[in-house]
């Protein structure tokens, strides 16, 4: 079976060099016995279950740092334009004003910082 499951207690998990942040490893199970009730989703699913954890953790991101980048380019745009880039009647204050919020709704980038946190298990 290839699924996702909760940690069975007592199998070997050997340790593999690289990024000390990430807990990967090699996992051996030799006849091993996994109660259906540790099972987490559908049997025989779990890689499928895995690519969508990193899917929608890419698409997290990418909103994070595509609102956080039209904000910065904005700005800059702005004080480009100096004074001018504040007035109503330019173009470029409208563009500023209506991508600040973007960081903001759906979720401040702080929130969906969180969110990447947490579907990375930090």
């Amino acid at each position: 079976m290839v699924g996702l499951f909760l940690h069975v207690k007592g199998y070997f998990a050997s340790k593999r060099g690289g990024r000390r942040t990430s807990e990967t490893g090699e996992l051996v199970f030799e006849e091993a016995r996994i109660p259906l009730g540790n099972l987490l989703g559908e049997e025989n699913r779990g890689f499928y279950q895995i690519m969508d954890g990193f899917q929608t953790e890419g698409l997290v991101m990418a909103k994070v740092l595509a609102c956080e980048m039209a904000v910065q380019v904005a700005d800059i745009c702005s004080q480009i334009h100096g004074g001018y880039g504040y007035m109503m009647e330019y173009e470029v204050q409208r563009i500023r004003r209506d991508l600040r919020i973007m960081p903001i709704s759906g979720g401040t980038s702080e929130i969906q910082k969180e969110i990447i946190a947490n579907l990375l298990g930090l």
